[in-house]
C-alpha cells in the first residue's frame, strides 16, 4: 500500500513543477514582449516630441509675426499721406546766367520720365500692400518697409514648416506629344512617378520605385527594404484616374513614409534591458502580412528566442500602437 501510493506523490510533484516552469516561461516571454512594446513606445514618444517642439517652435514664431504685422495694420496707426513728388527743373540759372545746353534739357527730361516712372510703381505697390493688408490710410514710407519685412518674415516661416511637413520635391518633369512625365522624390527612399497623358480620356498612371542603396545604407541589418517593398507595392502601377487624385496620392505616400520611417529607425535603435537582443528584422511572409521579428538569446542555456511583431497596419498609414507577438 506504501508502495503504491509514493509515485503518484511523486507524478504530482513533478506535473506542478513543470506547471511552474511553464508558467514562468510564459510569464518570461511576456515581460520581454512588454519591455519591447515599452521601448518602442518611448521611441515613438521622443520622436513625436522632436517633431511638436519643432513645429511648435515654427507655429510660435509665426504668430508672433503675424502678431507684429497685425499692429501695423491697426486703424488709427501711425500713418501720414504720401503726397506726389515732383521734381521743377530750371533751364536758366539767373544767378549766373548760365543757360542749360539742348542735350543737358534731354537728360533731364528723361531722368523725369524715369522718377515719374518709378514713383508710380511705388505707388502700386503701395496700393496692392493696403488693399492686401486691409490698412486704412495710407502708411508712410518708413511703415511700408517695416510692412513689407515683416510680410516677408511671416511668409519664411510658414514656407519653413509647409517644407518640413512636405517629405517630396519635383525632380524631373518631362513633356512628350501628349504626354506628361512628373517624377518626385521621397527624402532618398522613393521615386514616384506619374504618367500623365492629356486628352478625350485623360489618364494618370502612378508608379513607385524604391531607392534600395539609400535604405539599405541608413537603415542596415534589418531588412528595411522588405517594409518598404510592403507598404509601398514596389515596381506595380496603378491608375488614378481623376487629375484630382494626384495631390491625394501623394498625400497618401507622405503619410505612409512618415509613419513607415518613425518604426524603421525605431525598430534600428531600439534598446531592451536586459541587453540580450541579438537582432531586429522586418519579415513579409506574404504579400498581406508585415512582421517585425526581435531575437533574444538566453545568456544561460543559449537557446534563442523569437518575438514576432504584427506590422501589417503600417500599409494603412496606422502607426502600430497596438502590437501583438504572433
Amino acid at each position: 500500500m506504501h508502495s503504491d501510493t509514493v509515485p503518484g506523490i511523486n507524478n504530482h510533484d513533478v506535473n506542478l513543477q513543470q506547471n511552474r516552469v511553464i508558467e514562468a516561461r510564459q510569464l518570461q516571454q511576456m515581460l520581454v514582449y512588454k519591455q519591447a512594446k515599452l521601448q518602442l513606445l518611448r521611441l515613438r514618444q521622443e520622436r513625436l516630441h522632436k517633431k511638436y517642439q519643432l513645429l511648435h517652435s515654427g507655429i510660435q514664431e509665426t504668430k508672433l509675426v503675424s502678431k507684429s504685422f497685425a499692429n501695423h495694420c491697426k486703424p488709427g496707426g501711425r500713418g501720414v499721406q504720401l503726397k506726389d513728388s515732383h521734381v521743377t527743373f530750371v533751364l536758366v540759372d539767373q544767378n549766373s546766367k548760365n543757360t542749360f545746353t539742348q542735350e543737358e534739357c534731354q537728360k533731364v527730361a528723361a531722368k523725369r520720365q524715369e522718377l515719374g516712372s518709378l514713383a508710380n510703381k511705388v505707388k502700386e505697390l503701395i496700393q496692392s500692400l493696403i488693399f492686401s493688408c486691409k490698412i486704412k490710410g495710407e502708411p508712410s514710407s518708413t511703415d511700408v518697409v517695416v510692412l513689407v519685412n515683416e510680410q516677408l518674415k511671416k511668409k519664411s516661416a510658414n514656407r519653413f514648416v509647409h517644407q518640413y511637413l512636405q517629405l517630396w520635391e519635383v525632380v524631373d518633369l518631362e513633356k512628350k506629344n501628349l504626354q506628361y512625365n512628373l517624377k518626385l522624390n521621397y527624402l532618398g527612399f522613393l521615386h514616384q512617378r506619374f504618367t500623365i497623358t492629356v486628352g478625350p480620356v485623360a489618364r494618370i498612371i502612378a508608379t513607385n520605385k524604391l531607392i534600395e542603396a539609400n535604405i539599405k545604407k541608413s537603415y542596415p541589418t534589418i531588412n528595411a527594404c522588405v517594409a518598404f517593398a510592403y507598404v509601398f507595392n514596389a515596381e506595380c502601377s496603378h491608375d488614378l484616374g481623376s487629375s484630382k487624385n494626384l495631390a491625394l496620392e501623394t498625400h497618401l505616400t507622405s503619410l505612409l513614409l512618415d509613419n513607415l520611417l518613425d518604426v524603421v529607425e525605431e525598430a534600428l535603435t531600439v534598446k531592451i534591458e536586459p541587453s540580450n537582443l541579438i537582432k531586429t528584422s522586418f519579415n513579409s511572409p506574404s504579400a498581406d502580412q508585415l512582421d517585425l521579428q526581435l531575437q533574444f538569446i538566453d545568456c544561460k542555456t543559449g537557446h534563442i528566442v523569437t518575438l514576432t511583431l504584427d506590422m501589417t497596419c503600417l500599409k494603412q498609414g496606422v502607426y502600430p500602437m497596438e502590437i501583438f507577438p504572433s
